[in-house]
């Protein structure tokens, strides 16, 4: 099995073990253009490289990580001159992983004794784009 291929399938188990079952679409549909992994409102593109990314990149993660003190590392990405809300976020794939958990868990108690799985997604995809419609306008 090529590499890439490898890590998608451990990207989607990896994601599969909480609340929110991931899926491999690229396996589903060969050479059309299709995310790597589905996972709830999420659409991830899986990339494999000997280097990713770029060194200084791993420098800011590992500020952010020696400064975070307890709290999630995140490194936000600018480039000059770039619409406000098109950053790129970086962080680790684990806080990012229970980033999500968090959320579905504290969408379950959101004033119901119980809150379907489907219902978690739209709360979340709900959040999603009141925030994106707020930063989009500016």
């Amino acid at each position: 099995m090529k590499s890439w291929k490898s890590k998608e399938k451990w990207l989607t188990e990896y994601l599969s073990q909480g609340l929110l079952p991931a899926e491999r679409k690229s396996r589903y549909f060969m050479g059309e253009s299709v995310e790597d992994v589905s996972w709830g409102p999420f659409s991830i593109e899986m990339k494999t490289r000997k280097t990713v990314p770029p060194q200084y990149a791993l420098d800011w993660m590992s500020q952010a990580e020696e400064n975070a003190k307890g709290k999630i590392p995140v490194v936000v990405m600018h480039r000059d001159r770039e619409q406000h809300g098109q950053q790129i976020v970086m962080l680790r794939l684990r806080d990012f992983w229970a980033l999500v958990q968090t959320l579905i868990a504290v969408s379950s108690m959101s004033g119901k004794d119980e809150l379907a799985l489907p219902e978690a997604l739209k709360l979340i995809v709900g959040i999603y784009k009141n925030w994106k419609e707020k930063y989009e306008s500016t």
